[in-house]
């Protein structure tokens, strides 16, 4: 019993350095003004979660499961920015996004500057990036 316990207290800190964040501002690509109030969906097999940005458009989450992640920033009166991010173990990625006024849906198929071939196919079939 001793033993098992031991087991799960040295193990959930393993489990924490596992994971890993992402990070980033919204803003008026023309303006550089930071959007408040957006919400940035975060999609992936094990994780399903949402935040709103701050006053100053920033956003953060922490503890992701590496691997790409499909990322949501929805605005009233902006076009909806949808992009995949690659989270890495014990690291925070910064994903800056321009969200555009209007209506609609803008896909950013970049994945850490290079182009991806595409976010819902191959999302999930590849576990890290």
């Amino acid at each position: 019993m001793v033993f098992a316990i031991a087991i799960a207290v040295f193990a959930a800190p393993a489990v924490a350095q596992n994971t890993g964040g992402i990070r980033g501002t919204v803003t008026e690509p023309k303006t550089g003004r930071p959007v408040a109030h957006a919400t940035v969906y975060v999609h992936s097999p094990a994780v399903d979660v949402s935040v709103q940005t701050d006053a100053h458009g920033m956003f953060r989450f922490f503890g992701l499961p590496p691997g790409r992640t499909l990322v949501d920033v929805v605005a009233k009166g902006y076009v909806e920015t949808r992009f995949v991010a690659c989270v890495r173990a014990d690291n925070f990625q910064e994903y800056p996004v321009h969200l555009m006024r209007g209506y609609g849906t803008s896909v950013n198929h970049e994945l850490g500057g290079r182009p991806a071939s595409g976010i819902t196919s191959d999302l999930y079939s590849i576990g890290y990036c």
